[in-house]
């Protein structure tokens, strides 16, 4: 009989999990097989149990579980187990559950909630929850620890992201929990990596008044001589101008309007409509509709060619 046999720990992807584990390497049984199942009841187990890998031998190794990962997508929590099985099928042995852990994320203008499920522990164990966020900014991703909740608390954290307003950062932020199983000395013996969960905040925009078209100096947040949207987080946006006549006069994706006519010369001076649909993937556009001045320096009486 197996007298020792284990999950080590389970890292879950979007399109798989993968288990490592150990098992007594003098055991000798027939088999070994390492389970899945979606409950922890005898019943529960029974009738959901898959097989993922069977084993001839102990040893330590690592598991990949590719239809266990599809569901963690739909947000099924899976429980991981090691059975021995002697030559007549009967199981002699069998490790502690190991359950994955989901992630659920949603999201405000400034902060975003978290929450996860409770780790299964061993009896006289306890968890740790570490949770973490990736930000990202021009393609470069930062993963940084953002809370730290013990057995007993509530699963829930909350996350401010203000700080990351207008500085060119993905509206995207993606969180990841690190359960641990803690044992009786408060030593870490095993680790569940939760699937990375993203929201979307709330993107908003800033929009100038006022452009002239001839100056080279810049506001705080975009130049003077050019009308585009400074949104809170780093977004795609389509911008339309219209004169007072409500003829379009200018149509962009991603870029701002330089004052500039589609025969090259600069627009007369005066009041001009602009749309912006700040556009996301996952969400439906955010659409911002206003005026603004076309302007020229006093001392010019005429529209520059």
């Amino acid at each position: 009989v197996a007298p020792n046999l284990g999950i080590d720990t389970i890292h879950c992807f979007s399109d798989r999990n993968r288990i490592t584990y150990h098992i007594d390497s003098l055991s000798r049984v027939s088999y070994f097989s390492l389970l899945r199942a979606d409950g922890t009841s005898e019943a529960e187990m029974r009738r959901t149990e898959v097989e993922i890998v069977r084993l001839t031998r102990g040893g330590s190794g690592v598991a990949i579980d590719t239809q266990g990962g599809g569901n963690v997508v739909s947000g099924i929590k899976h429980y991981y187990y090691l059975a021995a099985v002697d030559e007549c099928g009967k199981n002699v042995a069998r490790s502690l559950l190991k359950s994955t852990v989901i992630v659920r994320a949603g999201s405000g203008k400034e902060e975003n909630s978290i929450t996860w499920d409770e780790l299964e522990v061993a009896k006289g164990h306890r968890a740790e929850y570490r949770v973490y966020r990736t930000s990202e900014k021009g393609g470069e991703q930062e993963e940084k620890e953002i809370a730290v909740v013990h057995s007993g608390a509530t699963l829930e954290c909350s996350d401010d992201v203000s700080e990351f307003k207008r500085k060119g950062f993905s509206d995207q932020f993606c969180y990841m929990v690190k359960a641990w199983e803690l044992n009786e000395q408060g030593q870490r013996i095993r680790v569940t990596i939760s699937k990375p969960t993203c929201t979307q905040v709330q993107a908003d925009v800033i929009l100038p008044t006022a452009i002239s078209p001839l100056e080279t100096g810049q506001t705080q947040t975009s130049p003077r001589n050019v009308f585009a949207p400074i949104s809170t987080f780093a977004s795609n946006y389509k911008l339309l101008i219209y004169n007072r006549d409500g003829r379009l006069v200018f149509s962009g994706q991603n870029r701002g309007w330089d004052g500039k006519l589609k025969d090259g010369t600069f627009a007369p001076e005066g009041a001009y409509i602009y749309r912006v649909e700040l556009i996301s993937p996952d969400r439906s556009p955010v659409v911002r509709t206003g005026s603004f001045m076309v302007v020229y320096p006093t001392e010019s009486n005429s529209v520059p060619l």
